[in-house]
């Protein structure tokens, strides 16, 4: 609110915003839940009768009742496919055009296309795109405030370590720390040893990392590379990296800011993965243990990991008697 009072000044008195209206993959008759969920997000002001039977009635004697311009803030969720978010384009296009210079939306869309895609996604309903913004990247503490906001809409909790880590991780992108608090929600994880897998090994955390590799241009891409073997590249597009927030500056060297995307770019070397995979003198297990310290070198594994890659469901019996052994000599 403040933040549009000192943008729109004595303007923002001639708007009403809707609340957050989440638009997601419908069950059934979608139309008619959307219209639902926009004719509720009207302003209930005295004297209009708001009927779910005519939403266009019911929004223009808003719009004559009080004299405001009406801006629908929408989050298109990412569960929704590409149809149906074209039905819901539809739906606000419609509307849109009931009264063009008193109704707005503002359109909040997860990063889930190439620019090429997107714009070819969006051609028939210009006149809702017509200020297309890239979400910039935020700082650790904002990052980490967003995590904390959808743990409490998810109704999941995560410990202030394994929120610390997806905030590296995310290294200030929204979209690569909403897919990790997502997946840690449906998959009950909460531990951070459980988290810290999760970021370096879960398929669709890493789609998620590759759907944002491949919107990158060539140029970007190579100096990305570049930076990640350790040189320091110059020009336009470095500087504009930097000024993204996806690169950092750190003690005169740049570095990547996302531990996932900094992985992504220079992995681990796949022939020590494989020296690893195809020793003759190490266990199955060790070899599991070796695996994950190599691929992940910035990731701790804890003890009772590491007793249940060794002994399974027999891990707790082994360390107290190990314990023990130490403490008594036994």
């Amino acid at each position: 609110t403040q933040d549009r009072k000192s943008i729109l000044g004595h303007k923002n008195q001639h708007f009403y915003f809707t609340s957050p209206i989440h638009i997601g993959q419908p069950e059934a008759d979608q139309q008619q839940n959307w219209t639902r969920q926009l004719l509720l997000a009207l302003p209930q002001s005295p004297g209009i009768h708001v009927s779910s039977a005519s939403f266009e009635t019911s929004l223009r004697a808003t719009l004559d009742e009080d004299g405001l311009d009406i801006v629908f803030f929408i989050n298109i969720l990412e569960s929704l496919d590409d149809e149906n978010l074209k039905l819901f384009l539809q739906l606000a296009n419609r509307i849109y055009f009931i009264a063009p210079s008193k109704i707005h939306f503002i359109l909040f869309l997860d990063h889930k296309w190439d620019e090429e895609a997107f714009t070819q996604l969006i051609r028939p309903y210009s006149s809702l795109f017509q200020h297309v913004v890239r979400a910039a990247h935020r700082t650790d503490a904002e990052i980490e405030h967003f995590i904390r906001y959808r743990l409490s809409i998810w109704h999941h909790q995560l410990s202030n370590e394994a929120i610390a880590h997806i905030v590296k991780e995310s290294g200030g992108m929204p979209l690569f720390a909403k897919a990790a608090t997502r997946i840690a929600t449906q998959e009950s994880i909460t531990t951070l040893s459980e988290v810290q897998q999760m970021t370096h090994s879960h398929k669709e955390y890493i789609n998620r990392i590759r759907l944002f590799w491949e919107a990158l241009t060539d140029t970007q891409k190579s100096i990305l590379k570049e930076v990640s073997e350790g040189k320091i590249p110059t020009g336009l597009e470095f500087n504009h990296l930097l000024d993204l927030g996806i690169l950092e500056n750190l003690k005169g060297d740049s570095a990547i800011r996302s531990q996932s995307l900094a992985r992504f770019v220079h992995p681990v070397s796949t022939n020590l993965l494989a020296t690893i995979r195809h020793a003759v003198h190490v266990t199955p297990a060790e070899k599991e243990i070796l695996t994950r310290l190599c691929s992940s070198p910035e990731v701790t594994i804890s003890r009772e990991d590491i007793g249940r890659i060794l002994w399974g469901e027999e891990a707790e019996q082994k360390f107290g008697f190990f314990l023990r052994a130490l403490r008594y000599g036994a």
